[in-house]
């Protein structure tokens, strides 16, 4: 999840796909789409080992290629999941229980 440095309007079409790549090392690509009156900067926490300093992090720019989640999800095809039809299976009831605070 990503971070402002002012105040946005709304934020849309968040994409991300990251993958470890070897040993320690990691890609991670992440789009999305914001509104903001002026400007503003995005700031993504992401995790580091410790000590590792700013040379742990090398960014890649890739807004030239606009495909890039597109050609991603070609990839990893999604299946169409179904639910098997359960017949004559007698559902037990079952009460309420209040596990917080906002429970009554």
């Amino acid at each position: 999840m990503c971070i402002f440095s002012g105040s946005v309007e709304s934020v849309s079409d968040t994409r991300i796909f990251a993958r470890l790549f070897g040993k320690g090392a990691q890609f991670l690509a992440y789009d999305m789409r914001f509104v903001a009156d002026e400007a503003v900067a995005m700031i993504l926490p992401i995790p580091v080992s410790p000590g590792a300093g700013e040379n742990a992090v090398r960014f890649l720019d890739l807004h030239h290629y606009t495909s890039l989640f597109d050609d991603l999800s070609k990839l990893f095809p999604s299946e169409e999941l179904s639910v098997p039809v359960l017949r004559n299976v007698a559902v037990a009831a079952s009460g309420t229980h209040a596990s917080s605070a906002y429970g009554g």
